[in-house]
């Protein structure tokens, strides 16, 4: 039990103030994937199973996108050209939202 009140600790830390932030960062962190909840949701209804996987892994991204500050749209239409034009799967890492950057070609 002590374990999980330690990651629980460490999960809602504030690193701007340097200690534990409590119900204020818990809000924080229910208000950012509030939007992830309800996409999750309808993706039940995408067709098929294989279709809710995929939606719920673009939903993913691009709310990861949206937490690391990067425009989802801006980040998206930039990776889906690069795959299109043979990005290799080696350097998957480097189309990773938090690894945006914005006038970059490639």
């Amino acid at each position: 039990m002590r374990e999980r009140q330690d990651n629980a600790v460490v999960y809602t830390f504030d690193r701007r103030s340097s200690r534990p932030s409590g119900n204020k960062a818990r809000r924080e962190i229910e208000r950012a994937i509030r939007p992830q909840t309800i996409t999750r949701k309808n993706s039940l209804f995408a067709g098929s199973e294989g279709g809710g996987r995929t939606w719920a892994t673009l939903a993913t991204l691009l709310q990861t996108a949206k937490m690391n500050n990067v425009d989802p749209l801006d980040w998206l239409s930039q990776t889906l050209t690069r795959i299109a034009k043979g990005w290799p799967v080696s350097e998957i890492e480097a189309l990773m939202p938090w690894n945006f950057k914005p006038h970059a070609t490639g």
